[in-house]
């Protein structure tokens, strides 16, 4: 994994998780150059290491391209999980490259995988959901804490997205019968 701040890695969020791997100076100097080349053509891709896994973030173009960039994923696999993954996350890609081209067209995909089957590289749109639920979240903007995790209302939807409005002191709710409450 790379160490330094550069588009080869991004950090995970998760404190607890130091990476374990520190990649070598040629290939950190092979995933710039190919971090380098994908810029060329428009594509981007990250890897992000988590205590359970990895993901490899693809945008549309390199989704749509991947068994022309299949190196440049190889050499950035390389730097952030090791030579080895690198070499099978190569691999897997290239026998799923018509997968990660239909399910990444238009806004990229993430391939996961677990540290124990790297090469299982599950591709995932990162299209937005659509999404009908009605969540609740408690803040405390007082006592400095933020808000809580969202938390979804059981077997409650919407038929468009929810929205509230808060104009000075009133709090405003659109409805679909177009009637504020």
């Amino acid at each position: 994994m790379a160490t330094d701040e550069t588009a080869v890695h991004a950090q995970d969020e998760n404190p607890e998780w130091d990476g374990g791997y520190v990649a070598s100076a040629q290939e950190r100097e092979l995933a710039e150059q190919a971090q380098k080349e994908l810029a060329a053509l428009g594509a981007a891709v990250e890897v992000k290491t988590k205590w359970w896994g990895f993901e490899i973030h693809l945008n549309a173009e390199a989704s749509a391209t991947v068994v022309t960039v299949i190196e440049q994923i190889g050499n950035t696999a390389d730097a952030a999980l090791g030579g080895k993954i690198g070499g099978l996350v190569k691999v897997a890609c290239l026998i799923r490259a018509a997968l990660i081209a239909v399910i990444g067209r238009n806004h990229g995909c993430k391939l996961v995988s677990p540290w124990i089957m790297p090469s299982m590289l599950i591709p995932l749109s990162l299209a937005p959901k659509d999404d009908a639920s009605l969540y609740w979240t408690v803040g405390e903007p007082g006592a400095g804490l933020g808000w809580s995790e969202d938390t979804k209302f059981a077997a409650h939807g919407s038929a468009a997205h929810p929205a509230l409005a808060v104009p000075g002191q009133a709090v405003l709710r659109p409805s679909r019968t177009g009637r504020q409450r």
